[in-house]
């Protein structure tokens, strides 16, 4: 255990910044250290993430990917349901 030492931050606001047409919560960004990515801990952020959401009203939740997004983040937005939009 790490105390006082941050290993996983999820921020969520309520409309996306970038994309206007994007309704409901928007993931502006998702952090897990380095050495604690692979166990579990992006995928827990998100699900409280959607909970919380869920809570609130929210029927859906977005994000934006890029040329930086890794392979098992896109593999854990797939397996938790998000979709790419065109």
């Amino acid at each position: 255990m790490h105390l006082g030492k941050p290993i996983g931050a999820i921020f969520v606001v309520e409309e996306s910044i970038w994309d206007e047409d994007l309704l409901g919560p928007f993931i502006i960004d998702l952090f897990v250290d380095p050495q604690h990515q692979g166990h579990g801990l992006g995928n827990s952020l998100i699900v409280a993430a959607m909970t919380a959401c869920k809570k609130r009203g929210a029927d859906t939740l977005s994000l934006r990917i890029g040329d930086g997004t890794s392979g098992a983040a896109l593999e854990l937005y797939r397996r938790l349901g998000f979709r790419l939009l065109s």
